[in-house]
Parts: C-alpha cells; structure tokens; sequence
C-alpha cells in the first residue's frame, strides 16, 4: 500500500521533503514516500490500481497495466500503462 486515507488524522498538506520520505502511521493514514516508491518501482514491472468510492458510497476503480515512479532527478514523475476500470464514468460529486 502506498498511501492510505481514512479518517483524517494525519495532514497531508506536507512540504515537498515530507513527501519525499513519506509520513503518517501504518497503521491509520500514511503516505509511503515517494524515495521509496522510486526505488520500489524501479525493480520490476508493476501495475497499480486505485480503489476508492464516491460521496454516496458507491465503488470504483482505476487499473493500470504498468506503474513507474521516476526519481528525483525527474521530480518523481508518475509513468503509467494502459488504463482499465470503472472510474471513467465515475461522478465524485454525486
């Protein structure tokens, strides 16, 4: 898991260092660090997929068929593959 948000304990409104080495308790909300994404995804082949709902509850997802996370060198830009899921038609504003 690379980031979790569940209730709002922890800020995200983070400098860009915080960002760098990640943030927050496991075991509530986190966020991984992207360093660690970097060299993570750096390793291999990944895909990604982003579960998450709507105001009324209801699920959705977005998948991808290659995930990359660059360093910081390259700002840690995010390389991403083909896209498949639900999330297209998704309306977070119901």
């Amino acid at each position: 898991m690379i980031q979790r948000r569940l209730d709002g304990s922890v800020n995200f409104d983070k400098l860009w260092t915080d960002y760098k080495n990640g943030f927050g308790f496991l075991n509530t909300e986190f966020w991984l660090g992207n360093e660690k994404l970097a060299y993570l995804t750096a390793q291999k082949n990944y895909k990604l997929r982003i579960d998450f709902r709507n105001k009324q509850g209801d699920p959705y997802y977005a998948s991808y068929d290659h995930f990359r996370v660059g360093d910081s060198g390259n700002y840690y830009n995010l390389l991403l593959g083909v896209y498949s899921g639900n999330s297209g038609r998704c309306n977070l504003n119901r």
